[in-house]
């Protein structure tokens, strides 16, 4: 049997290729494709039975590649492998039957990993209408609202409410009497803490529970419930963590000021309205900004926002006016300009160099 690994990393692509026993898995033939347009010319002449594909990839992504697997290798079984960040693309690839299941790349053994081959393994020998009836995908658990009810928590400062949600989370886990080796979607659930972190100016790394770094603090959890009970440790220390950078890097009025700025960077964001909804004079708060942060009210917002349309612009999914719109754009001439006053070039200029 024939395997296919895709990935644009060829650390990653070796890891897999390498550090997994395939003759004892049962496949003979393993290859390595670095884009999702290698991967789909190779699958399309020798229609391998397993292909184990990346999310964010060069000329063709592995959403685009899955969806053509299905339209070209219908037999073919996918896994996709998740990176921290991938939480929505992942969610994805397996809501349109397109992927069976997913490896994270965080922390995860080679035992783990051959189980999940195993798993997947047992797909082949379903028909494709046999395969739609029998096959059972992963419950995800970590829904959008949960992560939606997190964020807003954290953006809020409301510990109560990241508390609630996070004992709706292992409620259902427990009601379901999920094996802990089957929940990896804590790692999904980590990198949305470690996120907030960062654009505090923090670091989820400088955070230890019990001598621990948080990733390794969790991932020593013996099971289900002791990870719930881990999770609530953490919760403590990076609550106190956190407080220590907001209370070093801005004020409370400046603090306000950033989270409105973030949670609306898609919309036309107006000083009076940031004003009033921290409760300052507007002169006073452009004054604070630029004392506290070093950066103009609007420059600041104008950089958040390009770096948002920077990351959709290397997606290469959306046209430049649509991406315009996404981060709070009503002009696609105003847009570009903006766009070349910070990177120095126009955002198709930008795009063309990131189609690699």
């Amino acid at each position: 049997m024939k395997v296919l690994i895709v990935d644009d990393e060829i650390l990653v692509r070796k890891g897999l290729s390498m550090g997994i026993d395939w003759d004892e898995l049962g496949f003979d033939d393993v290859k390595e494709a670095s884009n999702g347009v290698e991967a789909l010319a190779y699958a399309m002449e020798h229609e391998p039975q397993l292909v184990i594909t990346d999310i964010k990839m060069p000329k063709m992504d592995g959403l685009e590649l899955i969806e053509k697997l299905k339209a070209h290798c219908p037999d073919t079984i996918v896994i996709v492998l998740s990176c921290i960040n991938d939480t929505d693309y992942v969610r994805q690839a397996m809501k349109f039957g397109g992927a069976v299941d997913y490896i994270p790349k965080l922390s995860l053994s080679t035992e783990e990993l051959a189980a999940i081959i195993k798993k997947s393994k047992k797909l082949i020998k379903f028909s494709e209408g046999a395969l739609e009836d029998s096959l059972s995908k992963p419950k995800v658990y970590l829904t959008k609202s949960v992560e939606k009810a997190i964020m807003n928590g954290l953006v809020e400062l409301n510990k109560e409410k990241i508390i609630s949600s996070l004992e709706h989370l292992f409620d259902a886990l427990e009601k379901d009497q999920v094996q802990i080796r089957n929940f990896m979607e804590w790692q999904e659930l980590l990198a949305i803490f470690s996120s907030f972190a960062k654009k505090q100016g923090g670091n989820i790394q400088e955070i230890t529970c019990d001598k621990k770094l948080p990733v390794t603090f969790l991932q020593d959890s013996r099971n289900i419930y002791h990870m719930r009970e881990r999770w609530f440790i953490f919760l403590e220390a990076y609550w106190s963590y956190l407080k220590g950078v907001r209370v070093k890097q801005y004020g409370m009025e400046i603090e306000k000021t950033i989270n409105y700025i973030h949670q609306h960077f898609n919309d036309t964001i107006k000083l009076g309205d940031v004003a009033e909804y921290v409760g300052i004079n507007e002169n006073y708060l452009c004054k604070l900004f630029k004392k506290e942060t070093g950066s103009n009210f609007i420059d600041y917002i104008n950089h958040l926002k390009i770096n948002k349309a920077k990351q959709l612009l290397k997606e290469g999914k959306y046209p430049v006016y649509l991406i315009a719109e996404m981060v709070g754009y009503n002009s696609e001439s105003y847009f570009s300009r903006i766009f070349k006053k910070v990177e120095g070039m126009s955002p198709k200029a930008y795009q063309r160099q990131n189609d690699r």
